[in-house]
């Protein structure tokens, strides 16, 4: 680390404290025979237990579905996938209102009854695990599952396939609790319409559907889309677009805020360095940004649907960190008007790559997952204090110096710009050249001008401290010959 960086980063630490923080607690630490590496976020059930999935492990190594209680205590794996009669684990569970656990499975192999995934049902002790509906093969219903399903009030079970449909774009389906009347409500066709849906559905007051594409939209990076429930009246509310600062492919679920609002994240896109953001959307299609994650304190690459705390702040997951401290992920808490006002860094290796939706638990404490963790490699489920673990961001200050040399030529020859930043979270270039250029780490291009003239390099580096410019200049004289 360069003496210039490894000064500011620890003044700044010791002025806030600001990473001082205890490390989240690991709920249970999976090994390899009880699954591993789980992407979605328990779902905490009224018998007091916390019941999940794992996208590995377990006797098959195709995953598990498990159970806990938030004190770490009574953890059972209570089923392992078969990846060819069932399909693979991975997009959590819900607790039904008759009290049953269902939930999806992705792929599945060629040769079994499941190739495309499935819908399944299983008792909350572990027994009858039941194929309710599985994807067909040709793609015609869906296939890849990622995300959990959503139930309404009369029971009916909701949910989407990133794949198959009649484009390979992916579908919206419903069916009954006994695997009855399954129907695909919706096949996505790419275009206007967006495609690629890995987030789950929810249903709002009004009783309608609303959900996400991660791709294709007007604008290219995804939608927010409603539809009624018997798949009549498909509308996208808002098309997602870089140049607008909306982000880039909302991969999480939609958070209903009961005040008018669905809150989610994109996984990529924002202002700053192409590391995500945290939005709002209401019924009427009005969308706002509320937050632009600098890749830095407040990590990179939400996947996980945000939830709301105790006091009403907005907290997140990030499952990277394009620069910051430890660089494995950050919870993050903004205030209703979008302002960054706690976060946590994750102490890679220990522990990192936080994916999962936040449940907020009767005792005020988030519950989710981790991918990885020491010292087995197959992650955690883990828990928060919101009102103690996260601390005031204390954001570095943005560094950048430039270089050029020569800085007197003649046309056609050659000179060469090299320019260094730290702690920025964009670097923009002005004058004689343009557009976002590498941040945070030595860069440099060759300069071969072939008219004689003046010219002017600016890059100006920011994040949500503030910024700082350097300017080169450059004289080319007329070439003798």
């Amino acid at each position: 680390m360069p003496l210039r960086l490894s000064f500011i980063l620890a003044a700044a630490l010791a002025a806030a404290g600001a990473h001082a923080q205890t490390t989240p607690a690991r709920i249970h630490d999976f090994i390899r025979d009880d699954g591993g590496v789980p992407y979605a976020a328990p779902a905490l059930s009224a018998d007091g237990y916390l019941y999940g999935t794992t996208s590995e492990g377990g006797t098959s190594g195709w995953g598990t579905i498990y159970r806990v209680r938030p004190d770490g205590s009574d953890f059972q794996s209570l089923h392992s996938f078969d990846w060819v009669a069932e399909g693979a684990g991975f997009g959590g569970v819900i607790e039904g209102r008759d009290g049953a656990l269902y939930g999806t499975t992705r792929n599945g192999d060629s040769n079994g009854s499941v190739s495309a995934g499935a819908v399944f049902r299983m008792a909350k002790d572990g027994s009858g695990y039941t194929t309710l509906h599985a994807m067909a093969a040709n793609g015609g219903d869906g296939g890849v599952q990622n995300a959990r399903l959503a139930q309404d009030a009369d029971g009916v079970l909701y949910g989407v396939s990133t794949q198959g449909g009649s484009t390979g774009l992916g579908t919206v389906f419903s069916l009954r609790p006994d695997g009855s009347a399954f129907t695909v409500l919706h096949r996505f066709a790419g275009g206007l319409d967006g495609g690629a849906p890995i987030g789950a559905l929810s249903i709002g007051a009004d009783g309608r559907i609303y959900g996400t594409t991660a791709a294709y939209g007007a604008g290219f990076q995804g939608t927010v889309f409603t539809m009624a429930r018997d798949g009549s009246d498909y509308r996208v509310l808002h098309a997602l677009s870089r140049l607008t600062g909306d982000g880039d492919s909302p991969q999480s679920d939609l958070t209903d805020g009961g005040d008018g609002w669905f809150y989610g994240t994109t996984a990529f896109g924002g202002i700053f360095c192409d590391c995500g953001t945290a939005f709002r959307v209401n019924t009427s299609g009005a969308y706002e940004t509320l937050r632009s994650l600098d890749g830095q304190l407040s990590g990179a690459t939400p996947i996980g649907a945000p939830a709301f705390g105790p006091n009403g702040h907005l907290y997140g997951t990030a499952r990277t960190n394009a620069g910051g401290q430890f660089a494995g992920g950050a919870i993050w808490e903004l205030d209703r008007q979008g302002k960054l006002v706690g976060v946590y860094d994750f102490p890679m290796p220990e522990l990192y790559a936080p994916t999962g939706n936040l449940v907020l638990g009767p005792d005020k404490r988030f519950y989710t997952v981790a991918n990885y963790s020491k010292p087995n490699d197959y992650g955690a489920v883990i828990s928060f204090d919101p009102a103690t673990q996260l601390a005031p961001p204390v954001m570095p200050p943005v560094f950048v110096s430039m270089n050029l040399n020569p800085t007197r030529i003649r046309a056609g020859h050659w000179s060469e710009l090299t320019w260094y930043s730290e702690n920025a979270g964009k670097c923009v270039a002005s004058g004689d050249w343009s557009g976002h250029k590498r941040i945070n780490g030595p860069a440099g291009i060759r300069l071969h001008p072939t008219e004689p003239g003046t010219y002017t390099y600016t890059l100006t580096c920011s994040n949500t401290a503030g910024s700082m410019s350097a300017t080169q200049t450059l004289e080319v004289l007329k070439d003798r010959h």
